[in-house]
């Protein structure tokens, strides 16, 4: 029997809403073993308190930034930094980046050109050009409509 890949999922708490996470998780787990999993916002925002009981639910390790000054986005720069951590020092098939910022495709480029797979997650107001940078892309979809994750 084949082993499963092993997939690091990071998610941006400020793109996606938590009610998604549980529709998130079970095709996570078609895809492979994910025993890295992050969650990247400012959860002190009262947008995101949904995401700290998700997390918690989810065993996901939260990595919460505020900005050090106004516009700036901390988030995303420790998003890329812990993927690429994670990409040279953990023991990863598959990156599942959770997002519809455009903002990601590079990362997402980045990480396929150097063999490894690139699945997205997010909505149909996806940009085309993260959408092209991964292997796989899964369209988060509302509950109703809701036939494939």
């Amino acid at each position: 029997m084949a082993q499963k890949q092993r997939v690091a999922v990071l998610i941006d708490a400020e793109n996606i809403p938590a009610s998604s996470a549980d529709r998130l998780f079970g095709e996570i787990a078609k895809l492979g073993k994910s025993k890295h999993r992050r969650l990247y916002g400012n959860l002190k925002k009262p947008q995101l308190k949904a995401w700290i009981e998700a997390s918690s639910r989810h065993n996901i390790k939260q990595r919460s930034d505020a900005p050090h000054a106004k516009g700036k986005n901390v988030t995303d720069f420790t998003f890329v930094i812990d993927a690429l951590d994670m990409f040279y020092t953990a023991k990863i098939d598959a990156f599942c980046i959770i997002s519809r910022d455009s903002d990601f495709a590079g990362l997402a480029k980045y990480i396929r050109e150097r063999g490894k797979r690139v699945y997205g997650v997010a909505g149909d107001q996806t940009p085309k050009s993260l959408r092209a940078q991964c292997d796989d892309f899964i369209e988060l979809k509302k509950p109703a409509q809701q036939k494939r994750l």
